[in-house]
């Protein structure tokens, strides 16, 4: 059987993200029937989804084409190639991963906390602008909520999921920048591969830690004064990577207000935060939920 060649890893980072080349290994071993099995190591505390594509694949896969791979700490396999006899099953395999899942599922209608101190109130703006955030034009499609705070206030997850990225210790710079990627945040993964970014928090105010385990409701971090000193705002985009068009895909989140029922915020509007139990037990397990209810 003809040696395999592989070819130069691809990595795709989303936003800022400081994500080591290292993070993520792929590699292959022929089993006793002349299969080759694939498998991933992860040597980070944050899961990855990892897509394994091939060149000139003449042999017979387990994984369809574009599958997303969920791979936590450590060792997994990933899939299983069936060589045609006496040639080689592909020129040369290539490999990304993302800390959102390409082909998340998304449930339009998943109710998320309005991520202030339950009980208050706080003024909804829709951003207008995110090209500096990414460092360059801005994408034709996307959506992301303002949420208007005082200096020092605690920020709350809006949902539970596990901390794939932060940022806690940089100095702002350009203050006069209402929305930069200077701005100390946190990424929450969901359990639909979604990812939540919280930004403009204040310098070392930023709670959880890569791999940290997050409910709906737990504070992750302080909100900064930005431009002032006493009023502030936290942003809060949702979002998944899209491989085809190496993009981001946004989603319109629904928050809850009045009941477990969500509705989409409406700008310049004044809501009152409600963490409501049921939604913040969303998912947990049943030890999990005597936990929090204190039984």
């Amino acid at each position: 059987m003809k040696k395999i060649t592989r070819i130069l890893i691809l990595l795709s980072i989303l936003f800022s993200t400081r994500i080591q080349a290292q993070d993520v290994e792929v590699s292959y071993q022929y089993d006793d029937k002349g299969d080759l099995k694939f498998e991933a190591t992860n040597h980070s505390q944050r899961p990855y989804f990892v897509v394994l594509e091939f060149r000139d694949l003449v042999g017979t896969c387990t994984d369809t084409p574009g599958f997303a791979h969920r791979v936590e700490y450590g060792k997994e396999q990933l899939c299983t190639v069936k060589p045609n006899q006496g040639s080689s099953p592909f020129s040369s395999y290539s490999y990304r991963f993302f800390t959102s899942d390409p082909s998340a599922k998304i449930d339009p209608d998943y109710p998320y906390l309005i991520p202030v101190k339950n009980g208050t109130s706080t003024e909804v703006f829709q951003v207008s602008n995110i090209s500096s955030i990414l460092g360059k034009s801005g994408p034709t499609n996307w959506y992301c909520m303002g949420f208007n705070t005082n200096a020092g206030d605690t920020i709350y997850a809006s949902r539970g999921g596990i901390v794939v990225e932060n940022k806690m210790s940089i100095k702002e710079k350009d203050r006069d920048v209402w929305y930069s990627s200077d701005y100390n945040y946190v990424i929450i993964l969901h359990d639909d591969g979604t990812v939540a970014r919280y930004s403009q928090l204040e310098n070392n105010k930023v709670f959880p830690q890569i791999g940290d385990k997050i409910i709906a409701s737990q504070p992750i971090g302080i909100a900064s004064a930005g431009n002032s000193q006493t009023r502030s705002h936290v942003y809060l985009l949702v979002y998944h990577v899209n491989i085809k068009t190496n993009e981001s895909d946004y989603v319109l989140t629904k928050f809850c207000v009045s009941s477990i029922k969500p509705e989409i915020l409406l700008p310049n509007t004044k809501y009152t935060a409600r963490h409501f139990p049921e939604v913040v037990m969303i998912g947990m397990s049943r030890k999990m939920k005597k936990k929090y209810l204190g039984e």
